[in-house]
């Protein structure tokens, strides 16, 4: 019985304490989240793994730049979606739905739109499935990627455009990356 007891109280401890490091505050641009983590996205007859680095910035008026990097080679970040943070009661941390939208190969014979769509769990894991479809201007102006503000958006109604390319893109893997944000 000492042994539940004893249990049962380090488990609420352990809940108490995650329920205090979790707890984040919305915070105010500019800011920079940078983490590294893995890719992994299913090939012609394998799964690859993939190192990556994220750097996402806002800067004072809203405007998005950044990068997801490899040994392979970086793509800058023309597009970030991001929604309102979600509260949950029983542990009292946010979480937010994101969507970053890269292009690599830009220069090539076969530019591909790359979709990170996931979430941000704490400011600190942000994670998800890798979507990708080949760049055209129909895509490109459906996702409006002139415009460089980050967009505030519902994650139950997306976007018209972005839900158009989203129902066309292919899923090809998912991706983990840790990270922590600062105010730059």
């Amino acid at each position: 019985m000492k042994q539940i007891l004893l249990i049962l109280n380090l488990t609420l401890v352990g809940l108490l304490l995650s329920t205090a490091v979790c707890t984040a505050q919305d915070p105010e641009p500019p800011i920079t989240w940078k983490g590294n983590g893995v890719s992994t996205f299913i090939g012609q007859d394998e799964t690859n793994d993939m190192d990556i680095d994220v750097r996402i910035h806002i800067d004072e008026n809203g405007a998005v730049t950044g990068e997801v990097s490899s040994e392979e080679g970086s793509a800058s970040i023309k597009k970030f979606y991001y929604a309102e943070a979600q509260t949950y009661e029983w542990r009292e941390y946010q979480t937010r739905a994101v969507v970053i939208i890269l292009v690599i190969n830009e220069d090539g014979d076969n530019p591909l739109v790359v979709l990170m769509r996931g979430r941000v769990l704490v400011n600190r894991l942000l994670y998800g499935e890798t979507l990708i479809i080949r760049l055209s201007s129909d895509i490109e102006s459906a996702l409006d990627m002139n415009d460089k503000s980050a967009i505030l958006f519902d994650p139950k109604n997306l976007p018209q455009g972005l839900s158009n390319v989203i129902d066309k893109a292919m899923p090809i893997g998912l991706f983990k990356v840790e990270g922590a944000m600062s105010s730059e």
